[in-house]
This record gives C-alpha cells, structure tokens and sequence, in this order.
C-alpha cells in the first residue's frame, strides 16, 4: 500500500506571470526540500516542487523521494498534473506495472534515454528503487530536464530546473527577484513549513539505500 502526502502550497498571494517558452514544460526546484514533522514511519520524504506557469498556479509537489528507514523498498512518486487525466488514457485508475520512456538531459548536455516501470493509481506515479531500475534512477533524480512520455511514445509531460532570477509572486508587501529555489523556500516558510533543503548529492548522504549506489 502505498502512502501519500501531496503537499499543494496553496495562499492567498499572487501566481506567476505566464513565460511563453515555458508554457509547455513545468519548472522545477534544483534542490530537494524537507518538510518538518510530514515524514511517514518507514520513510523519510524528500520533495520537489514545481509551478505550472501556463496554467498560472501555485507551488505544488512534483516529484516525491520516499526514502527508506528500514527494508521497505525506497520509490520515487511523479505527481502527473490534471491537464493530464491519466485514468482517461489508460481506461482504468489503477496500473499494477507499466512501462515509461524518458528522455533527460543533464547538467552537462549529456543525454539518455530509457524506460522505468511504475505503479499507477489515478495521476500519481510510483517508480520503485530496485537493482533493475537504480542506473536509470539515479539518471532520473539529477536530471536537469526531463520528457516523460505518459503513453508509449506519445503525450509528453516535461520539466525543467531554471537558473535565471526573476520576479516572483510577492513575498510580504514588495515584489523582490529571486532565483525560483529561493522563492519556493520562502513561500514554504510563509505558509508555516520548517525546511530543511538538500543538494541531489547532499540527498545521497541521508538516504542510505540510494547514496550507497552513488
């Protein structure tokens, strides 16, 4: 059975201006994010989270990283945006096993391509770290741009970490530039979370199952 804690940051605070080069990808923090006091018994949770420019919302949950505390199998949950109606597509909420192709980039330019398997149940994806799967894992968690195609080869869902500073939804009373990693802590801390935020290498060293391959 799995566990889920979608943490949506939703305030009463302005949402972001649309960007037409983005509009058909959604950005996404470089770093992970922990959020005090929302971590489940058998897992410590790491998140990423991102803003869909093009739709105009909120911070949300993108990826997921529950990491084991004791034998239970660590996984990687995709939450698929709605615009995305995944039961729709496959014709039945609940996917025992399927098979996704990627396409990412890395920080280098450096490029792969590759397939996981997941859990399905409705939008969320549940991608298990095993023997089989940990090369392309690891590939996946230090992406620097992702494509993951939703049904074989088709229906693409892509996001990307930015390093450009711009302004932001306000933070208080005045609108200030910030890179999006900056904004997205400030807005966590604004609405009550205590975080603590991790580099994908500094991620290695907390999460044993994971770091020990890498």
């Amino acid at each position: 059975m799995r566990w889920l804690f979608c943490c949506a940051v939703v305030s009463a605070i302005a949402v972001l201006p649309s960007h037409a080069e983005e509009q058909k990808r959604l950005v996404i923090t470089k770093n992970w994010y922990h959020l005090d006091g929302k971590d489940l018994e058998d897992f410590t949770i790491y998140r990423k989270f991102t803003v869909d420019t093009s739709a105009n919302m909120p911070p949300r949950n993108l990826l997921q990283l529950y990491c084991s505390k004791n034998d239970k199998t660590s996984h990687l949950t995709v939450f698929v945006p709605y615009k995305f109606d995944l039961p729709e597509i496959y014709g039945q909420q609940k996917i025992e096993k399927k098979r996704y192709a990627f396409f990412v980039t890395d920080r280098n330019g450096r490029t792969y391509n590759f397939n996981l398997y997941a859990e399905v149940d409705q939008n969320q994806l549940y991608f298990d770290y095993n023997s089989e799967q940990q090369d392309k894992f690891e590939k996946l968690l230090t992406a620097h741009q992702v494509i993951l195609y939703l049904h074989d080869q088709n229906i693409p869902m892509q996001w990307l970490q930015i390093d450009d500073v711009r302004t932001w939804p306000s933070i208080g009373d005045n609108k200030i530039k910030l890179d999006f990693d900056t904004w997205t802590n400030e807005i966590l801390h604004r609405v009550g979370f205590k975080t603590s935020v991790l580099t994908t290498k500094e991620l290695y060293h907390v999460c044993p199952e994971i770091g020990a391959a890498n």
